[in-house]
């Protein structure tokens, strides 16, 4: 026999009492509601980042035409010192023969 037919009152929970179709339908439109919040934020935020990505990739490719400059000009410079050196050791060595050819 039923609970209220006995006189009593029925033990009335969440897991009791069935839900209707239209709380139902307006949960899940809530939720859907929220999903779409959520979703057009995180599209909001991936395209922030996506533009940070570009801008750190038009700085890189700046900055790596500028180091192509400078490490043409270290390059010709190191080319420079070496001729130097070269020069420096072939006038230091005819000092040297020179020197022993005064000296006799």
């Amino acid at each position: 026999m039923n609970a209220a037919v006995r006189g009593k009152k029925p033990n009335l929970t969440h897991d009791t009492v069935p839900a209707s179709v239209g709380l139902v339908k307006e949960i899940r439109d809530e939720l859907r509601a929220d999903i779409r919040a959520v979703e057009h934020g995180l599209s909001a935020k991936i395209e922030q980042v996506m533009v940070s990505v570009h801008r750190t990739q038009v700085v890189m490719e700046e900055q790596r035409g500028e180091n192509r400059i400078v490490l043409d000009g270290i390059k010709t410079l190191m080319e420079r010192q070496d001729r130097i050196e070269t020069d420096c050791g072939e006038l230091r060595n005819t000092v040297r023969t020179l020197s022993t050819i005064a000296k006799r």
